[in-house]
């Protein structure tokens, strides 16, 4: 098993023998969720309406100290002032996990820090961090590639994305042709968002759809953006999967070839 690790800005606050964290109380706190439900007048309680993941925040309970005396214990509690920020820039930060894989967000220290001292030698103190996006992610891309052409119609199981905990809203889509009006489902617990291209992509044409940057571009041809259709808020949110599930996509299209192929690529997104 890992060692459990805690970085900002590459600034590692379980360094082990002048810092690190003692206490796991607040770190895995999950956000909340974003949206009312609806009252309709002379019926009773709500009508439930989908929702979206809040901001979250997470506690880091730690110490500095040194057996060098008070003014190196005072060195190093500044080194954390500066690692933390200075309100002017969102400090990314980096965790490795018990088990080996590594997560990052970009969060504030929200809360003046109090440290406690512990005689001449250390300071405890509890650091609130808050996550705008409400999510870890992965330090690196997923990607799943369709080897060969997939029917039309099929459920494409997203392996590489499994374990997630949280919605996958930052995704990118790479469909190869040729194919006519393609469309991609969210399938990863019953039907979902979807997107749709009413158009084709020719053979050897390539279309990217980018639910990060809400981009869509191609190469080899040039895209209609008004033949462009999606369901959601987003091009398209991959949902959390239920227990021992799996993110997947239904792959649609017309006029396909030996070509045809679909990859998603991005970044694994956690609750905590």
């Amino acid at each position: 098993m890992a060692r459990e690790r805690y970085l900002v800005d590459g600034f590692d606050l379980t360094e082990g023998v002048v810092r690190d964290v003692e206490l796991r109380e607040g770190l895995n706190a999950t956000a909340g969720l974003i949206g009312e439900n609806g009252v309709v007048p002379n019926r009773s309680g709500e009508v439930w309406r989908p929702k979206r993941r809040g901001p979250s925040s997470f506690t880091l309970n730690m110490w500095t100290g040194t057996e060098t005396g008070r003014a190196d214990v005072d060195a190093l509690y500044d080194l954390l002032i500066r690692a933390f920020g200075d309100g002017l820039r969102l400090p990314l930060w980096t965790r490795y996990l018990a088990d080996g894989t590594v997560r990052q967000t970009f969060g504030e220290v929200v809360s003046g820090l109090s440290p406690q001292p512990i005689g001449q030698a250390a300071y405890r103190l509890a650091v609130e961090v808050r996550v705008p996006t409400g999510i870890w992610e992965s330090t690196v891309d997923a990607v799943h590639d369709t080897t060969t052409r997939p029917a039309s119609g099929t459920q494409i199981v997203l392996t590489e994305f499994a374990g997630v905990t949280a919605p996958m809203e930052r995704l990118s889509y790479r469909i190869t042709g040729p194919a006519t009006n393609p469309r991609i489902t969210d399938a990863t617990s019953g039907i979902g968002d979807w997107f749709q291209y009413n158009g084709s992509i020719p053979n050897g044409g390539v279309l990217y759809v980018n639910s990060d940057d809400w981009t869509l571009a191609a190469d080899n041809f040039t895209p209609n953006r008004e033949a462009f259709f999606y369901s959601g808020p987003r091009f398209m949110t991959l949902r959390t999967p239920m227990p021992g599930g799996t993110p997947a996509v239904i792959f649609d299209y017309a006029n396909g070839g030996t070509t045809t192929r679909l990859s998603v690529q991005g970044r694994l997104a956690f609750a905590i």
